[in-house]
């Protein structure tokens, strides 16, 4: 047997799985964690998307979530408020402040995990080409460093900006990427 199980949530199988776990057996402690949004304005189905945390994890012992954004964004009652907490995805702000920084001659914007596809890079890559173009930034000193596992999807969002050099990693160990983002 087992005492505790967490939850993913992102798709929502896995919170359904534990909810229904924890209704066979109350005495189980339950995390349900929400790594990724639940409630998008971009998400078709956003009324439904609102009420699921709601829905399907009052009944856990504690819930998590990335940021204060994301936790907001389940809408929970004050009554579940005490028992949701932030856990931030891998950034520890004292493992931060105890690594080295390596220095670059070049500048480099690194983004590591996971890409959607309603996800888009346009602004901040128009900003990058306006400086570049008006002569702010040396353009064959920029790079993006890409880790994750859309590779393909990441790239084609670059694809627009052919005189950005753009590098993919791939899926990566946690050390790598925390490496990488050193970099930046």
């Amino acid at each position: 047997g087992f005492d505790v199980i967490i939850s993913s949530f992102g798709p929502t199988w896995p919170v359904l799985v534990a909810e229904e776990m924890k209704r066979i057996n109350p005495d189980l402690v339950w995390l349900s964690d929400y790594r990724d949004p639940v409630y998008s304005p971009l998400v078709r189905n956003s009324s439904w998307a609102k009420g699921f945390a709601l829905a399907h994890s009052g009944s856990a012992d504690a819930i998590t979530a990335v940021s204060e954004g994301c936790l907001s964004s389940l809408f929970l009652p004050s009554e579940l408020e005490v028992r949701a907490h932030v856990l931030t995805n891998g950034f520890d702000p004292e493992e931060a402040a105890a690594r080295k920084r390596r220095e670059s001659e070049l500048f480099e914007l690194v983004y590591t995990g996971t890409f959607r596809r309603w996800q888009t890079v346009d602004p901040l890559m128009k900003a990058l080409s306006d400086l570049i173009s008006e002569g702010e930034i040396d353009g064959k000193k920029v790079i993006v460093r890409y880790a994750g596992k859309e590779e393909a999807l990441f790239a084609s969002r670059l694809r627009p900006y052919p005189f950005i050099a753009l590098q993919c990693a791939g899926s990566i160990p946690r050390s790598d990427a925390l490496a990488l983002q050193d970099r930046a």
